[in-house]
């Protein structure tokens, strides 16, 4: 059952609006010293680009021309410089035609509303956060991720822009697209949000139905590029965990990993540990297209293999991480080719550039690598 804003939120919304706290849309940025109210310098925020051709207008105590400025207060101009809501939040920007996510600090917490042009809430000031939908291709969506952090409505909800809930709260929401670090793009590509409530996690649509519900059954997501492969997902230890399966069904990978990738024709990839960097208990294995692992599993903490998006293709030669020290001290760094088979010997630091060579640095040495593991 939805639920609906508290009796307690109404109030607090009206007696806000009474008192003048949200300002209007004619409203001029004022300073008050004593009994004398002077209206304070308005300046305008050019380097930091808006959607729908909005932008940032902003004033401070000190009459500082300086978008960074810690004092400033923000609000929102039209395009050619007229304000539609005369600044007074910590941040305010677009999530729509018309409709905005401000945010001010009270008690030390930060809290968000969503406005409209003419300042009203559509949602209330609560502690947490809002925050819209951008799609792969640079748009937005006319949906918007509510989270609380306090109260009976603690946790995550999707609302439309008009401040209408569409969805039950849920312990997590998030939107991301895990196909875009290999160029993989399954049937809900950019189409959904990711939700969970408890042990059971879904793939929800923009108008908040359940599209996917994920189970401790293998089921088929995406079709792997360039291979007569597909990637499953599935639930283990109620976390979300990925394998590999031919078009029959049948297991090629184990449906256990938190990563999992195809590198070349003919290798994939996978990792027990989440994107973002490694971390002690991570470990890595690297499978052949039958199943057999090439590389065996937790001899490296994790491998990266630069992708090329517009090709679609994967390097040759990766970045292996290896423990150190029982991970007393950092990472050791290898070259190692599609099967995880070292080039090189250890270094402290490896980085990958993009002319496909590599920049090495080993007792404060620094070296090109050519992709085979040669100094250059």
């Amino acid at each position: 059952m939805k639920k609906k804003l508290s009796a307690l939120s109404l109030i607090l919304a009206a007696i806000l609006l009474l008192s003048g706290c949200l300002g209007s849309e004619t409203a001029e940025p004022t300073t008050t010293s004593g009994s004398n109210t002077t209206q304070a310098k308005l300046f305008f925020d050019t380097q930091t680009p808006l959607a729908l051709g909005y932008k940032l207008c902003y004033t401070n105590p000190q009459e500082k021309e300086d978008p960074t400025e810690k004092s400033n207060v923000y609000g929102i101009a039209a395009e050619d410089g007229s304000v539609i809501i005369a600044p007074q939040y910590t941040s305010i920007i677009p999530a729509g035609k018309n409709r905005f996510i401000a945010q001010r600090m009270l008690n030390g917490n930060y809290e968000d509303a969503l406005v409209n042009e003419k300042n009203e809430f559509l949602i209330p000031f609560a502690a947490g956060s809002i925050y819209g939908i951008k799609l792969p291709d640079g748009t937005s969506t006319s949906t918007v991720v509510v989270q609380r952090t306090q109260g009976d409505e603690r946790g995550y909800r999707l609302a439309d822009t008009d401040g209408k809930y569409i969805t039950d709260i849920f312990d997590y929401i998030d939107f991301y697209s895990y196909e875009d670090a290999h160029n993989e793009k399954s049937d809900y590509y950019g189409k959904c949000v990711f939700a969970s409530s408890g042990s059971n996690k879904y793939l929800l649509d923009f108008n908040g139905k359940t599209i996917f519900t994920y189970s401790e059954q293998p089921q088929p997501v995406l079709n792997l590029p360039n291979s007569s492969l597909v990637k499953t997902t599935a639930l283990a230890n109620g976390r979300v965990c990925f394998g590999v399966a031919d078009k029959s069904g049948k297991t090629i990978v184990p449906c256990e990993y938190y990563q999992l990738s195809l590198i070349g024709k003919t290798r994939i990839y996978v990792q027990q540990g989440y994107p973002g960097g490694f971390e002690a208990g991570d470990k890595a294995a690297i499978y052949d297209t039958d199943g057999k692992i090439v590389c065996p599993y937790g001899r490296f903490l994790g491998i990266q293999y630069k992708h090329d998006y517009k090709s679609g293709t994967t390097a040759s030669t990766g970045i292996a991480y290896e423990l150190n020290d029982g991970g007393k001290a950092p990472e050791l760094c290898y070259l190692v080719n599609q099967d995880g088979k070292k080039l090189t010997g250890a270094y402290e630091s490896l980085n990958a550039n993009d002319d496909g060579s590599f920049t090495a640095v080993k007792d404060g040495k620094t070296v090109t690598l050519t992709a085979d593991g040669k100094v250059a």
